[in-house]
């Protein structure tokens, strides 16, 4: 599926308008976040049925009351947080997390 990003504003309505989504909580001068994670969440993309949207706190900051470090994953799942994960992990924890929550 598509990479897509998502603001403030259509937030609420994108993780309530997917029954599951993955959110990329993640800025740009977050060195894991644009070295590690993106490339393997673009593969993802390729991969697995699920959107994944990405959040970048520098220009968005009204849903990261949450967020304590990054890059932080986080499944929604009929627009509630399901799970997640926070740091610079490999790709096959996040394909568990992701296949736990569509399969």
């Amino acid at each position: 599926m598509e990479i897509f990003d998502i603001m403030d504003n259509d937030f609420l309505q994108t993780i309530n308008n997917n029954d599951v989504i993955l959110i990329d909580y993640w800025a740009t001068w977050c060195a894991a976040c644009v070295n590690i994670i993106d490339p393997i969440l673009n593969q993802i993309a390729t991969e697995r049925d699920i959107p994944i949207g990405k959040y970048n706190v520098g220009k968005n900051d009204k849903y990261i009351q949450h967020i304590r470090s990054l890059p932080t994953l986080v499944i929604y799942k009929y627009g509630k947080k399901a799970e997640s994960i926070v740091g610079a992990v490999p790709k096959p924890k996040i394909l568990r997390m992701i296949d736990a929550h569509i399969i």
